[in-house]
């Protein structure tokens, strides 16, 4: 009884403080990446079925998925770099026009080719995501940066609870067809979202004078993003040595998730497990309604308790849960498997995000998240080039998820003997 009063408290002061964050940058940014993922949900869990349904091979979605990351990782570190020089709101407001047109394009393409090739000039125009990320850090006081992203998390997982299940029927009724609806209401919410920020989002930085020619010729644009890379360089040598431990986690696990992530529903569906998309929806479903529980309060233990425990005490969670995957062969079993990871693992990007923030100083953090974002995007390339030659050699041999377990003990030794909180976390 007495451990059920303390949840209970535990729960009520969580709302009392997250209700208490719910204004301003904050509250905008919450809202617009909620709607976002409402629809989203909808097609990202079976991005790899679709491409297989249009006619991409194996080794032909490990590629697109690791050019669409390197290519994300070159406009990305000159998007954190613009973000830090010219503020962010600007940005990400026409960013999310510009998308919205390219998911339109993305949804009419009638085979991977153009798919493909959709897909790649979305990841070029998508620099902008960097400032939407340093929007919501900058609207975090320091002492509530893991109930900040808690609260966040929460709320977006909450608000797409019952997308993947709704994906799932769509893909097993209509095929093509429903994922092509998703795909259009993706475009339509990137619209929506370009228009509350316009109204409501507001600039956390002043930004920097720069000549126009950086920005408005082509040639401005190559210098720039060859200035962004010199910046990058210039902020792998300045890290701290936990920072740095934790940009090689990122590189490491950006490489493992690579490998295993584009093949996890294709190995569940139709190569080995043989689910439907409804079940694999459903087991997507099921981990967002799990984390609702855990992470709302989760923030506020991540402050409470440490937020390097919690980082260690996530990615340990890593290894047992792939091989509980590896192993499945049955919607019951793979069900456990994923809820064993969620409840665990509910820890990992709260704690992540939150340490960042406090090992970072404000200035610097657009360009240490282009900095994270180029060597985890770049790593990413090749781990999925990897997965998609691994894969095809066998799928129920499993060999991109052994590697991942390897992988991910090495990577807990790292985060171990390395990663340390501030003594004065970063304002």
């Amino acid at each position: 009884m007495q451990i059920l009063k303390r949840a209970w408290n535990e729960i009520r002061n969580s709302l009392r403080d997250a209700a208490a964050l719910m204004r301003g940058n904050f509250l905008v940014l919450t809202i617009g990446v909620s709607l976002w993922w409402v629809f989203g949900n909808l097609f990202l869990p079976y991005e790899s079925l679709y491409m297989r349904a249009l006619g991409a091979e194996d080794p032909v979605i490990g590629a697109y998925f690791a050019v669409n990351r390197l290519v994300g990782a070159t406009v990305g570190i000159a998007g954190g770099y613009i973000c830090d020089v010219h503020g962010r709101r600007k940005i990400v407001v026409v960013g999310n026009y510009a998308t919205a047109l390219l998911w339109f394009v993305v949804a009419l393409a009638p085979n991977w080719q153009a798919y493909f090739a959709a897909k790649i000039l979305l990841s070029i125009v998508a620099f902008w995501t960097v400032a939407e990320t340093v929007l919501l850090m900058d609207s975090l006081p320091a002492g509530k940066r893991g109930l900040g992203y808690g609260v966040f998390n929460t709320m977006w997982n909450l608000a797409s609870l019952a997308s993947p299940a709704i994906g799932g029927w769509l893909f097993d009724t209509y095929n093509v067809l429903g994922m092509r609806l998703a795909l259009l209401s993706i475009s339509a919410v990137d619209v929506v979202k370009a228009v509350l920020y316009t109204r409501w989002l507001r600039e956390t930085l002043e930004p920097q004078r720069e000549k126009k020619s950086l920005v408005l010729s082509l040639e401005g644009a190559l210098r720039l993003t060859a200035r962004s890379f010199v910046e990058a360089y210039r902020t792998l040598k300045w890290l701290p040595l936990s920072l740095l431990a934790m940009c090689v986690l990122n590189g490491l696990f950006s490489f493992a998730w690579s490998l295993t992530g584009p093949f996890m529903s294709l190995y569940a569906v139709e190569d080995v497990m043989f689910l439907t998309e409804v079940q694999w929806g459903l087991i997507a479903t099921i981990q967002i309604g799990i984390s609702l529980f855990l992470r709302f309060p989760g923030g506020r233990l991540v402050d409470r308790y440490g937020k390097r425990r919690a980082l260690l005490i996530s990615l340990l969670a890593d290894a047992p849960f792939f091989l509980g995957f590896i192993y499945s062969r049955s919607y019951l079993q793979v069900l456990m498997v994923f809820t064993f990871s969620t409840v665990v693992e509910t820890l990992t990007e709260t704690s992540w995000r939150a340490l960042q923030i406090d090992l970072t100083p404000q200035e610097k953090r657009g360009k240490v998240s282009s900095l994270f974002s180029i060597l985890g995007a770049s790593s990413g390339f090749f781990g999925a080039l990897l997965g998609g030659y691994l894969y095809h050699l066998n799928p129920a041999l499993a060999l991109p998820f052994w590697l991942h377990v390897y992988i991910a003990v090495f990577g807990v030794a790292i985060a171990f003997m390395f990663i340390r909180e501030p003594e004065k976390p970063e304002k």
